[in-house]
């Protein structure tokens, strides 16, 4: 999931709880999770395209994935879609 800290972004990692889960799961599945992950910024950025995947057993929704990203965009003021860059760039100091 990523979390925001002063002036950064940064992707945490999965060996927490999260509701009870130990993996988080990308909000643009559907599956209740309104945290962004790694998967949410690769659908906003266009890598993951918003249509059904797993033999249409799941769903990708490129409105809550972007939806996902708004909290750490408006608390940093830029765009969803930098956001998801600083998420899924290796090379950035937010990813």
């Amino acid at each position: 999931m990523a979390a925001v800290w002063p002036g950064l972004i940064r992707v945490r990692g999965s060996k927490g709880s999260t509701k009870g889960r130990v993996q988080p799961r990308p909000a643009c599945y559907s599956c209740g999770d309104v945290d962004p992950t790694i998967t949410d910024a690769s659908v906003v950025l266009g890598f993951i395209p918003p249509w059904p995947i797993a033999d249409g057993g799941l769903s990708v929704s490129a409105e809550l994935a972007a939806k996902a990203m708004e909290g750490s965009a408006s608390r940093l003021s830029i765009s969803r879609q930098e956001v998801a860059r600083r998420n899924s760039d290796p090379r950035s100091p937010a990813g």
